[in-house]
């Protein structure tokens, strides 16, 4: 059923983050004979509370180390496992991607890959260059990469608010099914049986901007669950598992006060969640948001991507250039528009832009296409008309001299050939004929057609070869028809003859 199928799709996020990982480096896993050794040598867990307060610089100390898959005590050249007795490090955790960063320890310097907890233990991935060891006991300062944690910061913030303006405007059946928030981008599933419309989505992600242009303050609180789960207005995210004390964060209104009325409707107004994230302090480090993909993932289950910061403002700014090109393109002469609709449909499908832009950006290209398309089928129905008059007047005046060679006057479109071929085949079954005509691409297309009875003479693909390869041309086709084309037009006399 219903769960089922969300465990599957959590797999699935699983195995797909375990690639990703894989693919930049190793995995380090703390097992349980690892976690029975460190609790009987004393260690029962890292103290990750320093991770909520954003230090520039952090001093620890190294507790295990774990290489190939075996507690150390000692490890040097290649990735490591290290554990601390503190750390100011964010662990995968919730949806959040971990923190990244570098340690420095006597006089070396290693880079922070990757953050995992383990129960009470938090494990860093690290990578040492040749030369470099670490010990257990070592001293270690940590700094935390903080201007990616400021924007994976944003981007968590930016989902709680996504989260309280789905259930303002889809209703209060909304309900978080999951998430991912890294420094590029949020993810949101939640509950929801069908697709959400271009207004609907436009008044989310109206809301959310709202939120940021209001630059509230982000609070978060400290309580016990059972006081917690007393606010009317709180989301808890469906078959989550909480502990005995949580971590309240509410946007826009003071968690203490949050707490002294929790019965109050007007805390309905506001974000209030239980997470255990790292936010930003205000909703203004967000700059902007930008809705860039929404889509159904299993049945009544719905997934919004967003962006944040500059990365939103430059998809607007993609936007608005494609918007001005279709401006200018409506205003070209509609025999101008072949390139011009090639290269907007191109962009449109290229370009990452907000979805709820995409819609209007699609009409206009759409309406250029038409009009376009409706100019060529009228002047593809001239140019045929044209070929069909000209063919009939060149066998006309050739007064039974066969072949017909000619050269016709009107520039035609290289699509055009086979009818050509098809016409004068048509009109003059029992006649060798053979023509050039001026391509709209600037080539002078050649083509002849050749009776059955005539191919052992004249084979209309040998006939279009010679001609063509005399004047740096191309040709091909079978004995009863044939085409090619030469460079230019100006070797129309020359080819003829």
């Amino acid at each position: 059923g219903f769960q089922r199928e969300m465990d599957q799709q959590r797999e699935r996020s699983k195995e797909d983050l375990f690639k990703r990982k894989s693919q930049s480096h190793q995995i380090i896993n703390l097992t349980a004979d690892h976690i029975a050794t460190l609790k009987n040598n004393g260690f029962e867990g890292t103290d990750d509370t320093p991770k909520y307060l954003w230090h520039s610089e952090f001093e620890s100390k190294v507790i295990g180390l774990i290489q190939q898959g075996q507690l150390v005590s000692v490890a040097k050249d290649g990735t490591v496992g290290v554990l601390l007795h503190a750390t100011p490090f964010y662990a995968e955790s919730g949806g959040q991607v971990s923190d990244s960063g570098h340690f420095t320890f006597s006089e070396h310097s290693t880079r922070v890959l990757d953050v995992q907890s383990f129960g009470p233990y938090v494990l860093h991935t690290c990578n040492l260059l040749s030369g470099q060891t670490i010990a257990v006991g070592d001293a270690v300062n940590c700094f935390v990469d903080l201007s990616r944690r400021k924007y994976i910061a944003a981007n968590h913030t930016m989902t709680h608010s996504l989260n309280h303006a789905l259930r303002d405007v889809l209703g209060m059946g909304v309900d978080q099914k999951g998430s991912l928030v890294d420094e590029r981008k949020l993810r949101f599933d939640f509950s929801h049986p069908s697709a959400i419309t271009p207004v609907q989505l436009e008044k989310i992600e109206n809301l959310v901007r709202d939120v940021i242009d209001r630059r509230l303050s982000v609070h978060t609180t400290v309580t016990a669950l059972t006081r917690a789960q007393s606010i009317t207005a709180l989301r808890a995210m469906f078959g989550e598992t909480y502990g005995n004390t949580v971590r309240l964060v509410s946007i826009g209104c003071e968690g203490k006060d949050v707490l002294d009325n929790p019965q109050s409707e007007k805390w309905r107004a506001a974000s209030i969640e239980l997470c255990g994230g790292t936010h930003s302090s205000n909703t203004q480090d967000a700059t902007n948001f930008v809705i860039i993909e929404e889509c159904s993932i299993a049945k009544g289950t719905r997934r919004i991507t967003a962006v944040t910061g500059e990365a939103a403002n430059q998809i607007i700014a993609t936007s608005d250039v494609l918007a001005q090109r279709l401006s200018v393109a409506e205003n070209l002469p509609v025999h101008n528009l072949s390139s011009a609709v090639r290269d907007l449909r191109e962009a449109f499908d290229t370009s990452v832009l907000p979805l709820t832009r995409k819609p209007n950006l699609r009409e206009r290209i759409d309406l250029i296409s038409d009009r376009y398309m409706t100019h060529l089928k009228n002047v593809l129905a001239t140019q045929k008309k044209n070929i069909r008059d000209e063919i009939a007047a060149a066998v006309l005046h050739s007064r039974d001299r066969l072949p017909v060679v000619t050269a016709l006057r009107t520039q035609i479109d290289p699509s055009l050939v086979k009818y050509c071929l098809a016409e004068a085949k048509g009109q003059f079954p029992n006649i060798p004929f053979f023509a050039t005509a001026p391509s709209t691409e600037g080539d002078l297309i050649c083509f002849a057609s050749v009776p059955d009875e005539w191919v052992a003479r004249l084979p209309a693909d040998e006939w279009v070869k010679c001609v063509t390869s005399q004047w740096y041309g191309k040709g091909g086709g079978r004995g009863t028809s044939a085409q090619g084309k030469v460079p230019n037009t100006d070797n129309v006399t020359g080819v003829c003859t």
